[in-house]
């Protein structure tokens, strides 16, 4: 019912495997809630996977359901997934989907934000590598963001456009929220000087915060659900920390809804493919204070 007026196979197709992989997602919550089945945490095999990241049974599981639909009714595209396939390199011969089956797992083992951040993200970029179709579904509240490139974005089948105020931010009067590293040595100096800069008189945010990392994070930007001003991801080719599967549909998302999703250190256009310090903002004023502290300051 949410699709009404898109007779798009591949959106239908896509959001049916978010659902799917939701399912495992939400019964795998309830029994962590419990303790594992045991009551002890060996119930949800949590294991340490790189750079801070987390990988539960749940995640493979989830990736297991995903994949096996996609496989089926697209043969003859490519799979680019975080667990399975995360070194597949599109050719440019034919489509592929980017899939990240979990994103959110350490919101899922300590429970960030009562497992509301928790989402599936599955994207299709099309054989020039642009995307061309992005879903989000975070399962623990059974909500749906999706668009289609030039189609507009949508939340449970209404259309979201990011609102005027937020729009017309200025830094002095926003919220920025800095993603870095959970370990330090990775920090890049434009990140490292600029949560710095932000709480220094001439340079100023109203608010900066270093939340910990959550699924969807960017979409807030929007003024949909929170006032957030502006988002900075750390992130380098060297260390990746967002990696494609992070941060393709979540691009077309705020794109298609008139927000900006950025290379912070160019100004242009952000290519999941190349990881980069990323800037997810509505404002143009804003991503442009920005980016001019981030360039003063490297």
């Amino acid at each position: 019912s949410h699709l009404e007026g898109f007779g798009d196979r591949e959106l239908k197709v896509a959001v049916e495997a978010a659902v799917r992989g939701g399912e495992v997602i939400k019964k795998g919550w309830e029994k962590s809630l419990r303790g594992g089945e045991d009551g002890g945490d060996k119930g949800l095999g949590v294991y340490e996977k790189g750079l801070g990241d987390l990988q539960t049974q749940v995640d493979t599981e989830t990736e297991g359901v995903i994949l096996e639909i996609l496989k089926r009714e697209f043969k003859d595209d490519g799979i680019l997934s975080e667990e399975t396939s995360p070194d597949y390199v599109p050719d440019g011969k034919r489509r592929t989907w980017i899939v990240d089956p979990m994103d959110g797992t350490a919101g899922f083992c300590f429970k960030v934000e009562e497992g509301r951040m928790i989402s599936v993200l599955i994207a299709l970029m099309n054989v020039k590598n642009e995307v061309t179709h992005g879903i989000c579904y975070f399962p623990i509240r059974n909500e749906m963001w999706y668009s289609i490139k030039g189609k507009g974005a949508f939340k449970d089948g209404v259309q979201i456009i990011a609102s005027e105020q937020v729009k017309n931010l200025t830094t002095a009067k926003a919220w920025v929220d800095i993603n870095h590293y959970s370990d330090a040595q990775y920090e890049t100096k434009g990140v490292e000087s600029l949560k710095k800069l932000l709480r220094m008189p001439k340079t100023a945010a109203r608010l900066v915060t270093t939340y910990a990392a959550a699924s969807g994070r960017g979409l807030e930007v929007l003024g949909v659900r929170s006032g957030l001003g502006a988002l900075v991801h750390d992130n380098s080719s060297q260390y990746i920390k967002q990696g494609p599967w992070d941060t393709a549909a979540i691009k077309l998302l705020v794109q298609e809804a008139g927000g900006l999703f950025l290379n912070a250190e160019t100004g242009e256009d952000y290519n999941p493919l190349k990881p980069s310090i990323i800037l997810v903002t509505a404002s143009p004023s804003l991503a442009t204070d920005l980016m001019q502290i981030l360039k003063d300051k490297k």
